[in-house]
């Protein structure tokens, strides 16, 4: 049914990234990250005692609905910069 030799070969693909690892694929702080995964935005497992951020769960977070326009700091809406 497979073929061994390239199933052998074949790079396997991540289907899960530890935390550290989030950072570093979405380009977001680790605080950020944390703060996240507590607030249950983020999904996340432990297994074995590692968190884990399944990879189905980041793509669907990234590519989840909008909350909006992005607002600064302070709360109020971003200005819209001239081309």
């Amino acid at each position: 049914m497979f073929d061994d030799e390239k199933l052998a070969t074949a790079p396997l693909e991540r289907v899960a990234y530890r935390p550290a690892e989030v950072c570093a694929v979405t380009g977001l702080s680790k605080t950020k990250i944390y703060q996240l995964l507590m607030s249950g935005e983020l999904p996340s497992r432990f297994v074995s005692g590692c968190r884990l951020v399944s990879r189905a769960d980041l793509i669907q977070f990234i590519d989840g609905p909008q909350q909006g326009p992005a607002r600064s700091r302070a709360g109020r809406p971003r200005k819209a910069v001239a081309p």
